[in-house]
């Protein structure tokens, strides 16, 4: 049985790295922008998956080092497929059926994802 002090050392050392990556997720571009179907109304951090994520493989590295390597490869997988889906956007009007995968706050590649490829490719000035 997990105790409670492995407990709420996870909790404190989550929310210390969530701290951390709410700061630098502007900096980083992992950042939701209103607008569209989105109903904040400013920009929102995309880091709470990320935060868990990295104090799960701490906690596996620490507690179970026998199964870390196949946990670390899983949550890996997770983690990446997380972020790019936090990074790819689909869009809406005059562009329904793009999406897009913002560079910065002015800048965005935008293409029409078809099968295993992507179409009508353009980095387009979209703010």
């Amino acid at each position: 049985m997990i105790s409670f002090a492995i407990l709420s050392s996870a909790f404190v050392f989550c929310y210390a790295i969530l701290s951390m990556l709410i700061v630098l997720a502007p900096r980083i571009g992992l950042v939701d922008h209103p607008g569209g179907r989105k109903p904040h109304r400013k920009q929102t951090p995309l880091v709470g998956g990320l935060a868990i994520a990295i104090t799960l493989l701490f906690a596996l590295v620490i507690l179970r080092p026998a199964v870390a390597l196949h946990m670390i490869v899983a949550v890996s997988i997770l983690l990446v497929v997380g972020v790019a889906d936090d990074l790819v956007e689909a869009l809406t009007r005059d562009r329904k059926g793009q999406h897009s995968i913002r560079i910065n706050d002015q800048w965005r590649i935008c293409f029409v994802w078809r099968g295993d490829s992507a179409y009508k490719v353009e980095i387009v000035d979209y703010h």
